[in-house]
This record gives C-alpha cells, sequence and structure tokens, in this order.
C-alpha cells in the first residue's frame, strides 16, 4: 500500500511511518496522472528490501514517487553534504559500555544542562536493533558548532545519556573529554577532561558527565623516565618497566595514555602486500570502507541472491585429492587450517570458517587456497556475532575482482580488523563463477585450537552462507551449522602490539603519582627496530599531552646453519655450523615424516653428534636447534637433513690358492643383492691393500703375482640403491710356486730290469 513503480497521492495508502528509503535521483520532466491531472516530478528512491517486492516492476531495486506525495507523506529526512577541505575545530571525545547500545540516547552540549546554549545529538543512522554493545573504543563526535557559543568566560561542555529500560540493563560513561584544534590530526591545542566518569547510567533516566574549558584546578604533571626502550630477543616479554605518573598539585589530574606507533615500522612479520606477490598468491583483494559497500550496490546492474543451504557440501560428492599441494613457508603469525584432501567445484559460492575469539588480537589479512576456471568476482568478507549463532554483521570487506584464473592462494590483502575476545567470527571469500575449493574432514581433535581461539566449524559443510552480489550485510547462523569435523584451506594471519601500558588512563589525587606497568612483547616480531609514542593526555588546559619516546630492539634467537646427515651402518653422522650469538647447547631432534613429528632424541653442547638409536635401512630427518640463557630462549628449526642408515653386507669364505704364476680366489656371496666386487691384495697381512680388480663373478684368477711370494687378499660388495660398498670380506692368503722338474734323465735296458 506504500510503495509502487510510481507512487502518487492516488495509490499511496501508508497509514504508519514506513521503513528508510534512500532518494538516489530526481527528473523534474518525469510524467503521470495524479489527482486526475497530468503533473511533472518524481525523486527515485532506493528501496531497501533489494530487487524483488510487490509492486515493482522494473526489478531494478527503485521507484519512483511524486513530489506531492514527498511534500505531504513524509515523516522525517536525514541528509548529508560534502564540506570541501573542512577540518573540525573541536570534537568530543567518550567511551561508553553498555551491551544494549540502542537503548542509550546520547546527547553533547554547551552551557547548562538545564538550559544549554547548543546541544547535538550522536546518532549513527544505522540499524542497531537487538543487544549490542558499544565499541570497546573511544568515540569521537564534531562539535565545531558549538565553537560560536563559547563566551569570554569558562564555559560547561555536557554529555547526557538517557538509557531506556527496553532491555533493563545499565551501562557506564568511562571517559569525557573535549579537545581543541588549529590543525586537525596532529596534536591537541587543549584537552578538557571531565573528572565526573565513571558514570553509571540509570534506567528511564538521564545522566551527565561534565568538563569545564580552561582550567582553575591546581595540576602539575610529572612523566618519568623521558623515554623507554628494551633490547628483546623474539618471542620475549618483558614487563620489568614502568612509567610515573606524578601529579605535585593539589587537585586531581585525570590522564588518559595512547600509543601512537612510527609509521615506518613494521610491527610483526606478517604477510603485507608487497611479500604477498611473491607468495604464490594469485589476487590480492583491495580493503573497502563498509560505508563504500552501498554505493557499490547501486552500480550493480544485475543483482544476483543465492539462499543459505541451497548447496552444502555434504550433499554433494567430494573429488578425493592425490596430487599434494606444494606448501607455502609460514611467517610468524601465520596459521593454515584444513589441506587439499576434498575439493568441490561449484559457482555463487561463500567459502571459509567460523571461529570463537578468546583472544584479542588483529586479523591481518585471510586467504582462501582455490582453483578459479576463469575470471570471477571475488569477495573476502568478514562477519562478527556476539552469539554463536543468529545474525553476523559485516566488518570487512576486500574487493579481489577480478581473479583468476589459476590455482593458488587468493588473498584479503592487508586490512587490520579487530578480531575482539567473547565475540564469533565468520572469515569467508565469495566468488561467482565456477572455482575448486578445498576441505580436510574428520579432523581430531576437534574444534581446532588457534593462537587467538577455535576453529568451530567449516562454513559450507553442513550450513552454507548466503551468496550476493555485492556481498550482503548479514549472515544468519544457524545450528546445523555445527557438529561436523571440517576445515576449508585457508591461511588466518594476526598481529598483535609490541607495546601494552596498564592502566591505560585514571586519576592521580593531588601530591600522589600512580605507576603504569609497561610491557614489551616481542612475541611474532622480526628483527629490527620499532619505535613510537606514549602519548599522555590530561585534564590541565594549561598543559600540552606529555609524549615519552619508546623504542624496542628485537633479536632473533640464532639459527644452527648447513646441518648434514650422513648415514653410515648402525649410525647417522651429523654436523651444522653454529651461530654468531654465544648460547649454552643444542637440541636435536629427529622423525621418520619429513618436516614434521620431530621428537628431542639429545643435547649436545658440539657440532657435531653420531646418532646409534637407529635402524638400518629406514630414512631419518633431522633439525637442529640452538639454546640460550639470559634470556632463556629456543631458536627455530635449523634447516632439515636426512639420511638412511644401511649394512652393506659382505662376502664370506674367501679362499686362496697359489699356483706357478697365479693366485685362484673364490668366496661365497653374500645375501643381498649387489652390483659387483672389489679384488683388494696387499703384501703385508692385515693391511696396506691395494684395488687390483673389479669383477660381477663370485671367482678371480690373479695372475700379476711373482712365484714365492705370499699374497694378502680380501673382497668388498658394491650396492645400488642406496649406493655404498660393504666391509672387508675375511682375508685369505697363498703363495704361488714354481715346481721345477729334473733334467738329463738317462734310461738303460738290462736283463729283466731299466736303470
Amino acid at each position: 500500500d506504500c510503495m509502487f513503480e510510481m507512487t502518487t497521492l492516488d495509490n499511496y495508502n501508508c497509514t504508519g511511518t514506513n521503513h528508510a528509503q534512500t532518494i538516489v535521483g530526481f527528473d523534474d520532466d518525469w510524467s503521470y496522472t495524479e489527482e486526475g491531472e497530468t503533473r511533472y516530478g518524481a525523486f527515485k528512491i532506493a528501496n531497501s528490501w533489494g530487487d524483488t517486492w510487490s509492486g515493482e516492476t522494473t526489478n531494478d531495486g527503485c521507484y519512483w514517487i511524486s513530489y506531492e506525495v514527498f511534500k505531504q507523506k513524509l515523516s522525517s529526512i536525514y541528509y548529508t553534504e560534502d564540506i570541501i577541505d573542512y577540518e573540525p575545530s573541536m570534537i568530543s571525545v567518550f567511551e561508553i559500555s553498555h551491551n544494549d547500545r540502542e537503548d542509550c540516547q546520547i546527547t553533547l552540549g554547551i552551557g547548562s544542562t538545564g538550559s544549554p546554549l547548543n546541544t547535538k545529538r550522536f546518532e549513527d543512522y544505522i540499524f542497531r536493533n537487538g543487544a549490542f554493545p558499544f565499541p570497546t573504543n573511544k568515540m569521537i563526535l564534531d562539535i565545531t558548532e558549538f565553537v560560536p557559543y563559547m563566551t569570554a568566560g569558562i564555559d560547561n561542555f555536557f554529555i547526557k545519556i538517557y538509557d531506556s529500560s527496553s532491555h533493563s540493563t545499565t551501562g557506564t560513561i568511562n571517559y569525557f573529554a573535549i579537545e581543541t584544534y588549529t590543525t586537525y590530526g596532529g596534536t591537541p591545542d587543549e584537552t578538557w577532561i571531565s573528572t565526573d566518569t565513571p558514570v553509571n547510567t540509570i534506567n528511564s533516566s538521564d545522566v551527565y558527565a561534565e568538563v569545564e574549558e580552561g582550567s582553575s584546578l591546581d595540576i602539575e604533571i610529572d612523566v618519568t623516565p623521558s623515554s623507554l626502550s628494551a633490547n628483546l630477543y623474539v618471542d620475549e616479554i618483558d614487563s620489568s618497566q614502568t612509567l610515573r605518573i606524578s601529579n605535585t598539585g593539589t587537585d586531581n589530574l585525570i590522564y588518559d595514555i595512547s600509543f601512537i606507533e612510527s609509521k615506518e615500522d613494521k610491527s610483526l612479520n606478517f604477510i603485507g602486500d608487497e611479500l604477498i606477490k611473491n607468495d604464490k598468491i594469485l589476487a590480492i583483494g583491495k580493503p573497502i570502507p563498509l560505508d563504500e559497500l552501498d554505493k557499490i550496490r547501486m552500480q550493480f546492474p544485475e543483482h544476483i541472491d543465492i539462499n543459505p543451504n541451497d548447496y552444502t557440501d555434504n550433499e554433494l560428492t567430494a573429488q578425493s585429492n592425490i596430487a599434494t599441494i606444494e606448501n607455502i613457508k609460514l611467517n610468524k603469525g601465520e596459521e593454515v587450517f584444513g589441506n587439499n584432501d576434498y575439493s568441490f567445484s561449484n559457482l555463487y559460492q561463500t567459502r571459509g570458517n567460523l571461529f570463537t575469539c578468546t583472544t584479542s588480537t588483529i586479523l591481518s589479512e585471510h586467504r582462501l587456497y582455490l582453483n578459479s576456471t576463469g575470471s570471477t568476482q571475488m569477495w573476502f568478507l568478514v562477519y562478527e556475532s556476539n552469539t554463536q549463532t543468529g545474525i553476523y554483521d559485516l566488518i570487512s570487506i576486500s574487493d579481489v575482482s577480478p581473479a583468476g584464473p589459476g590455482l593458488g592462494w587468493y588473498s584479503s590483502g592487508t586490512i587490520n580488523i579487530l578480531l575482539i575476545a567473547g565475540k564469533y567470527y565468520l572469515i569467508v571469500a565469495s566468488f561467482e563463477e565456477f572455482t575448486t575449493y578445498y576441505c580436510q574432514t574428520g579432523i581430531s581433535p576437534y574444534p581446532i585450537t588457534t593462537s587467538f581461539g577455535e576453529l568451530t566449524c567449516g562454513a559450507g559443510s553442513n550450513w552454507t552462507p548466503a551468496f550476493d552480489i555485492p556481498p550482503p550485510n548479514t549472515q544468519n547462523v544457524t545450528s546445523d551449522a555445527f557438529g561436523g569435523s571440517t576445515a576449508y584451506y585457508q591461511t588466518i594471519i594476526t598481529k598483535t602490539s609490541w607495546i601494552d601500558f596498564n592502566p591505560s588512563y585514571g586519576t592521580v589525587a593531588g601530591s600522589s603519582y600512580e605507576d603504569i606497568t609497561i610491557t614489551f612483547d616481542a612475541t611474532d616480531l622480526s628483527e629490527g627496530i620499532y619505535t613510537g609514542i606514549l602519548r599522555i593526555a590530561n585534564n590541565d588546559s594549561d598543559e600540552n599531552p606529555t609524549d615519552i619516546p619508546i623504542s624496542l630492539t628485537v633479536t632473533a634467537f640464532g639459527v644452527p646453519q648447513n646441518l648434514i646427515a650422513i648415514g653410515d651402518d648402525g649410525n647417522v653422522d651429523l654436523s651444522w655450523d653454529a651461530p654468531s650469538k654465544s648460547l649454552s647447547s643444542y637440541n636435536i631432534y629427529r622423525s621418520t615424516t619429513e618436516g614434521t613429528g620431530y621428537t628431542n632424541i639429545a643435547n649436545t653442547t658440539n657440532t657435531t653428534y653420531n646418532d646409534t638409536t637407529i635402524t638400518n635401512g629406514i630414512t631419518y630427518y633431522y633439525v637442529v636447534t640452538a639454546l640460550y640463557t639470559s634470556p632463556d630462549g629456543e631458536s627455530e628449526y635449523s634447516n632439515e637433513a636426512s639420511a638412511t642408515p644401511y649394512h652393506f653386507a659382505a662376502p664370506s669364505n674367501l679362499n686362496a690358492n697359489g699356483n706357478d704364476g697365479n693366485v685362484d680366489l673364490t668366496w661365497d656371496i653374500p645375501s643381498k643383492s649387489l652390483s659387483s666386487y672389489n679384488i683388494y691384495k696387499s703384501t703385508t697381512e692385515g693391511t696396506g691393500y691395494v684395488n687390483i680388480a673389479n669383477i660381477t663373478n663370485t671367482t678371480y684368477n690373479d695372475t700379476t703375482v711373482t712365484n714365492d711370494i705370499t699374497y694378502y687378499y680380501v673382497i668388498t660388495a658394491l650396492y645400488t640403491s642406496p649406493n655404498g660398498e660393504s666391509e672387508y670380506s675375511n682375508e685369505a692368503s697363498a703363495t704361488p710356486y714354481y715346481f721345477a722338474a729334473p733334467s738329463n734323465l738317462n734310461a738303460n735296458g738290462n736283463d729283466g730290469n731299466v736303470d
């Protein structure tokens, strides 16, 4: 009754306020019949219901509404305007904790709370229904329009919160301040921090926090030391330093600490856009601000919408893969889930994994392993929820279009999205054209432990996320999603800050001080120098914020280099080069599986090791680590080296028989298949053997001898696969001799005899 392709006073029959819609254009020459006459001029309206609703005939998601309907029936309208080169000169900064933010009406004002000179509501103009909390960070509102109302005296500013009782919950105003700027974005000219906080809200009532311009307060702030620094090894944490904030005045000092990192520093060794290009990444996304998404939607002539659960992978036939995907080298902060055991090929799909976050972190980037058969639209998405099942809100979107073709990792690009402990996340990619995606099933244990919580299910196995181009603002995760043991082949890259300070804001009474615990954290950092400042704002208008330079120098634990493994009969010899840094000892690790499953078998202070706890014929894989003290730590693995020890059986029962001018040799063959024999000879018993021949027979006649000299022989067996030579056989000796015949034999016959 409210919306038609051409809405006029004749067919508009709404009796109440309609839902929010957007004016996207107008046409003064648009003609139509209204109240029995031809009229001109109408607004074009985009309906938030999409392109398939009753009353629409062109299926473009829009309709026309006459100027007269607009004038007579409009309930409320909001508009925005662009101000070229505008910079605010005054802002309010506040932090509010409340689990049901829709209950809070927030108003900023100048003047007294009872008779303000001017006020401004803090409205976000988005769908806020449901039990959604305020963000944990501070929020700001531009109040430059208050500046003309400032007087020559000391002006009062306030924040007011009316907390409705719809959810029967209350919250707290944790922080309230006013900042003034000559050039916005730099250091505030002045910061006035309210001393009223914290203020608890009250259902169905107004509460206030106030702050005065300037300061007649007796506050003297002193911060020591004037700089902070630490030298740590990779993954080391140091919480031994403190920052002291002293107040030598008589009034309360309110402080607020923030960290500003030097832009040229890389706070973690995560894969950024340049490194991605060298790491088998086929396509890199461009992050898009969420407020640009609606504009993008308006540019799409075609709207594609696939309902959830139209295609669940458990209902499809998976392709079992034999080929092994080449592994990429993981950097610190990277976690890979799933593999390429099974694959599916489809179009109009959204795939990834669901996670529970128990430790807050920053999601720097996420990837999905895909094989796109052609160029496709592709989007990388992150959705967030306060509950494991129910509505998830879109908080990050990266456009990877056009993506493909090709097999490899597709990436969101660097997004730096905060994952908050206690929340749930759907991290996925959507693709339009036929694409192969991969997963691992039957995983145990399951759910999968991550650095920030758990991977709880594969998004697409038992339950399928909704697909839409452009992507939808929400996903409805049902209980059907859980209960399986699948993970789609995905890489998650996270990072954390290398500096922490506790508490981050507070009050210091007159003639008192507070110590702030400073924690330097080199977890997941690469070698290098990291710098920034701790900025300490205060409620004394005569004092600028105090900046404390900080730096962290990170040194990696040196890794043993050039590990070599050589297999022998019943043992493997290991050798390696020592790192440049002083260390205490080495750990030796061994596995029978390449690249994984290492077990510590020994600790040594040498750079060589002989492993005798092995079985001939088995291939062993070795890595070595270096152990350090002051601080205690262990390096990463060295390069992997492998060796296969073998027993090369020797010939047995060697016999030597001397003849005139030669020696005959015979022997028994070993039990294992071999390629040939080496014949060794010496004129000294037990030593000095010289190789005189290589044969494939089990007999040999040595004619390179001199009669009356004793010769000593040994033989060996030669093998292939693997190549090797046995030990010597038993030694056999022989002396060739010439047996001289009698000469001048005469015979004389006699009667009955011969002489």
